[in-house]
């Protein structure tokens, strides 16, 4: 139960994961604050994926646009990733704070599509949730599936693409 409760939440805002379990706005309030502060404690046991990096240190020197799309806002994303050093190596960043509508919907996608001024059959969505694939399907781009974070790969249907590694997202260059 808690650990389907725990997918559930993973790749959406915290403010849309938590309005399930609360029955008013000042509820919705306690329980976003007290979120913060834990995912603040926890933060420096938070790492990035092996190969994240030099991934893209080599996408950054191969001039290929790159784009952040989370469901973070932009103070989690300050909080929780800027100490990582890793927003240099992305054009834009799309965050929760940035549209109206956010995953599942195709929103977020396509905001970072349009200020790349990018084309959509040249897009590949890169993400590790239900949500991620959800949201890459609505908008009309191919949905990569990054399994080193992926959980319970079974519950994805009509993956485009299969990612095992950071390594194999250099491998999509020559193709």
């Amino acid at each position: 139960m808690i650990k389907t409760i725990l997918h559930y939440i993973l790749g959406i805002p915290g403010r849309d994961a938590i309005k399930k379990f609360v029955n008013t706005e000042e509820e919705e309030e306690t329980l976003l604050s007290k979120w913060g502060e834990n995912v603040l404690l926890l933060a420096d046991n938070a790492q990035v994926f092996p190969h994240i990096e030099e991934t893209l240190q080599i996408l950054h020197v191969k001039e290929i646009q790159l784009g952040l799309v989370t469901s973070k806002t932009k103070e989690e994303m300050k909080n929780e990733f800027d100490r990582f050093d890793l927003n240099q190596y992305f054009d834009i960043q799309i965050t929760a704070s940035d549209t109206n509508l956010h995953k599942p919907f195709p929103d977020p996608i396509q905001k970072a599509i349009d200020e790349l001024n990018v084309k959509k059959e040249e897009t590949i969505y890169i993400g590790d949730s239900l949500y991620d694939m959800q949201s890459a399907k609505a908008c009309g781009v191919t949905f990569g599936l990054a399994k080193w974070g992926a959980q319970n790969i079974e519950n994805f249907q009509n993956v485009d693409i299969v990612i095992d590694s950071p390594q194999e997202i250099l491998d999509l260059l020559e193709k």
